[in-house]
């Protein structure tokens, strides 16, 4: 009996971390607004390029439907499974910059920020929800990627510019 409330408790908390994650994909995957959407951290495979990237949402839309006529029914589809998978986006032989694909790189400072927890690596990158200026924009890619990776939303505000982040 003991064994049985154990797997069933493990079930529990496994489905309520794969429901968190899938609305979370869902918060950012629905706005496709072209000129500042959430950011998305994704791994890609081009023939000069192979590893982790952040692009915002809009942006990887745009890319897939001009390049593979991917449609705003299919896309949501497609990003949510290869945001769950892991797996790597082919994009072929293309200008990473043209279309905005930014690659992250490791920083070892900003990665032992991010050990020391979330609240610590919040306080020290954000001013409230707003990024400190200074930050490299190396450095402000990796903390994109590392916020995505903790369910945490970034967009870039549309007044002021500045990285924003939503927990929520």
């Amino acid at each position: 009996m003991k064994r049985i409330f154990i797997l069933f408790t493990l079930l529990i908390i496994t489905q309520n971390i794969f429901s968190q994650e899938n609305l979370f994909h869902k918060k950012v995957l629905s706005d496709l607004n072209n000129r500042y959407s959430y950011f998305l951290a994704i791994n890609i495979s081009s023939t000069k390029y192979s590893g982790p990237v952040v692009i915002e949402n809009g942006d990887l839309f745009l890319f897939l439907s001009t390049t593979k006529g991917i449609n705003s029914i299919e896309y949501p589809i497609l990003m949510n499974n290869l945001l769950t998978t892991n797996k790597f986006l082919n994009v072929g032989n293309i200008d990473l910059q043209k279309w905005n694909f930014l690659k992250v790189q490791n920083s070892p400072t900003v990665m032992l920020n991010a050990k020391k927890g979330r609240d610590f690596f919040l306080k020290t990158y954000f001013d409230g929800s707003c990024i400190k200026d200074g930050i490299s924009r190396l450095d402000k890619n990796l903390i994109i990627f590392i916020l995505f990776k903790w369910n945490i939303s970034t967009v870039t505000d549309c007044e002021s510019g500045y990285l924003m982040y939503s927990k929520y």
